[in-house]
């Protein structure tokens, strides 16, 4: 084919995949991958196609053999590793990042911190982002970067170098949930509840309907005595899937205090069925049998 009829061909298949004919551009993107002036730009497009159909295993398959045919293309592998850790495939994201270095791309150093963190090897991971953020100070990945720096010494249980780390990220924005959730943890871990209650609050005005912001606001106002506050948030998240135990022994600890031992002995057994190991709950569900037995005897 000349290369006209390759231009034809090639404008024929993106204007079959802007229309979702999906296998007509895969059979047109297939044949264009092996000229190679449109070799590159035909398989992009096929990884592309492939990974809006859900088949990921088709998607990666087509840049790992262009990446294996042409290796020194640096932002395509980028590209891919971006697409492999976006899809948790992070063992092959870390080895497609072996290929390159921060000379050729400058965020390597920040993926591969992204990709050990999931792979649980946080002291590379917090290395990798710390040398990231000391050789890219101005990069638009450095928000992200302390956010995730902030987690793994979390992980590391190195608490101050996680406040430290989050701090800068707040410098940097603030009204972010993900980062207000980050910090709630640290300030709890210091024991500094009223720190902790305030960024919490400040996450659930960007979040209101997090799980994970309302099960700490409710759990940090039961510690400072707030059982009514604290009741309002364990309420929002007690019928969602996969609740821990610990949530309805708090609220069963709540309706005891408020004197509905009925109520308390609901959640008390409910926190009994997810863990029959919860001696606490055990204990109190007795209380509030024998508080309710001891009433109807006086009555």
């Amino acid at each position: 084919m000349d290369e006209s009829e390759l231009e034809f061909r090639f404008n024929k298949a993106a204007e079959y995949q802007e229309e979702g004919k999906f296998l007509h551009a895969i059979q047109i993107y297939s044949q264009l991958s092996n000229f190679g002036g449109y070799k590159r730009e035909s398989c992009i497009q096929l990884h592309k196609i492939y990974e809006s159909m859900g088949k990921i295993d088709n998607a990666s398959k087509i840049l790992k053999d262009f990446l294996a045919e042409f290796p020194d293309d640096f932002d395509l592998r980028k590209y891919y590793s971006l697409f492999l850790i976006k899809n948790s495939m992070y063992e092959e994201a870390e080895g497609q990042l072996s290929f390159l270095s921060t000379n050729e791309i400058p965020e390597v150093k920040f993926l591969s911190g992204i990709a050990r963190f999931f792979l649980k090897e946080f002291e590379t991971a917090s290395i990798n982002f710390a040398d990231f953020l000391e050789q890219n100070k101005s990069s638009d990945y450095c928000y992200d970067a302390y956010i995730y720096l902030a987690k793994t010494y979390l992980e590391l249980n190195e608490i101050d170098k996680a406040l430290e780390a989050a701090r800068k990220a707040d410098n940097i924005y603030s009204s972010d949930d993900e980062l207000q959730l980050v910090l709630t943890k640290i300030y709890l871990l210091k024991g500094m509840n009223f720190h902790a209650f305030d960024a919490v609050s400040k996450g659930l005005r960007l979040n209101n309907e997090s799980r994970q912001m309302n099960e700490l606001a409710g759990r940090i106002l039961f510690e400072i005595g707030e059982y009514e506050k604290a009741e309002n948030h364990l309420n929002k998240i007690a019928d969602g899937s996969e609740q821990p135990d610990e949530i309805f022994t708090l609220l069963g600890i709540i309706y005891f205090k408020k004197n509905n031992h009925d109520k308390a002995s609901e959640m008390f057994a409910k926190a009994l069925e997810l863990n029959p190991g919860n001696s606490l709950a055990a204990k109190s569900i007795k209380a509030c049998s024998e508080i309710m037995k001891n009433k109807n005897v006086s009555q």
